[in-house]
């Protein structure tokens, strides 16, 4: 299932570049998912969050890599966990 939701990110990378072919943050984006990505990693975030922890130093695009945003990115594989927030007619 972990892996369904790996390759459901990798495609909605595909598409932006598709979209924009000539885009090198796409580009970039989808090599390192590509690369790094890990939806069984517990407890590591998102890809953005898993890119961003990149020890790869020798890489040619490690300084390019893309970096957590701290929100919400619709590219990550889970919605973010928000708590409900009672109006004082709930409470």
């Amino acid at each position: 299932m972990k892996e369904d939701q790996r390759e459901k990110v990798l495609a909605r990378l595909r598409k932006k570049l598709d979209a924009n072919p000539k885009s090198r943050s796409k580009a970039i984006d989808l090599l390192c998912c590509q690369c790094i990505f890990d939806p069984m990693a517990m407890g590591s975030g998102g890809w953005r969050s898993q890119v961003g922890a990149c020890l790869n130093t020798t890489c040619g695009v490690y300084n390019l890599r893309p970096m957590p945003t701290g929100g919400y990115d619709e590219d990550d594989e889970d919605e973010p966990q928000t708590e409900a927030i009672l109006t004082n007619e709930e409470k």
